[in-house]
């Protein structure tokens, strides 16, 4: 069974010790977005993508935020942004 709650305290614990973690903000977002709090997930994917921009898992967390959102510009703004921070990660 899943321990949606118990896996947001850990990531907002170490979020709240490392601000500019970013994967901790992706983490947080998809539990939330998993738990229906499209709302809570949208907002753990922006402050990520704004506390570690070179991070590109919450801009593909806000591409599927505004997937839900019918906005198909920012799905694909977002993704090609998520896809371009990958592959420099990758060098």
């Amino acid at each position: 069974m899943e321990n949606y709650v118990g896996a947001l305290k850990i990531f907002e614990s170490i979020i709240s010790k490392e601000p500019t973690n970013g994967l901790a903000y992706y983490y947080a977002g998809d539990t939330k977005f998993t738990t229906g709090d499209i709302a809570g997930a949208k907002s753990s994917f922006k402050k990520g993508s704004e506390m570690a921009p070179k991070e590109g898992s919450n801009f593909a967390g806000l591409a599927l935020i505004a997937m839900e959102e019918n906005n198909s510009a920012d799905a694909k703004a977002n993704a090609a942004k998520a896809v371009s921070l990958g592959k420099k990660m990758q060098r």
